[in-house]
């Protein structure tokens, strides 16, 4: 689903998207609260959400898809460069943020990368969300068995994955992303992924 106020950018994106078989199209929407009506009829795998919209913008509209459809990821696709935005979306449960001007063949792998877990940040947008999570980076006490899971969750594996990998149960990984999650001062994924890469946590 693309998910923007301006219709001139939806139309271009769909076109644009259109030039990929393994992608389609399922709906548009102008606003959040859209989106979110929307989620409902046509469950989406990927939603691509702006930032700036009237009625409800996309963080607050990525929280709430997020909570009510777990299943459907979400990628930012703005041109607004704003740090408390950018915060905001990610913490919402975005799993990515990226520029408008990305090209079209780095938007479809992107969206791809959302279809498998796998986290998608613009190298611009990596310092905001560093700096915001320096402190909690600082020596986190990680146990060797959170470390392992940290290493595979950055490499985008599922905690069903994770479980077969490393001969637990996917209960037991959801107690450590948990742990990992709280020991970072993070709220997602995303957020613990970022932090581990850029503070070298992991081999």
């Amino acid at each position: 689903m693309i998910v923007d106020d301006h219709k001139m950018v939806r139309k271009g994106l769909h076109v644009f998207l259109s030039f990929y078989a393994d992608i389609v199209v399922v709906a548009e929407a102008a606003d959040g609260q859209q989106a979110l009506d929307l989620c409902h009829q046509y469950a989406p795998d990927v939603i691509l959400m702006d930032i700036a919209m009237p009625v409800m913008d996309g963080p607050t509209a990525t929280m709430h898809i997020r909570a009510a459809f777990p299943h459907i990821q979400v990628l930012v696709l703005t041109s607004l460069v704003d740090e408390t935005m950018v915060v905001r979306a990610i913490r919402a449960g975005a799993l990515g943020y990226l520029y408008k001007d990305v090209e079209a063949d780095q938007l479809a792998i992107a969206i791809r990368n959302a279809m498998h877990g796998r986290a998608t940040i613009d190298a611009q947008l990596l310092h905001v969300l560093t700096h915001q999570t320096d402190k909690a980076a600082q020596r986190p006490d990680l146990t060797n068995r959170e470390r392992e899971v940290l290493r595979l969750l950055v490499a985008g594996k599922t905690n069903h994955q994770i479980a077969d990998l490393l001969k637990i149960s996917p209960a037991t990984v959801r107690i450590h992303v948990s742990s990992i999650l709280a020991k970072l001062g993070v709220n997602n994924r995303t957020e613990a992924a970022i932090i581990a890469v850029q503070h070298k946590l992991i081999p």
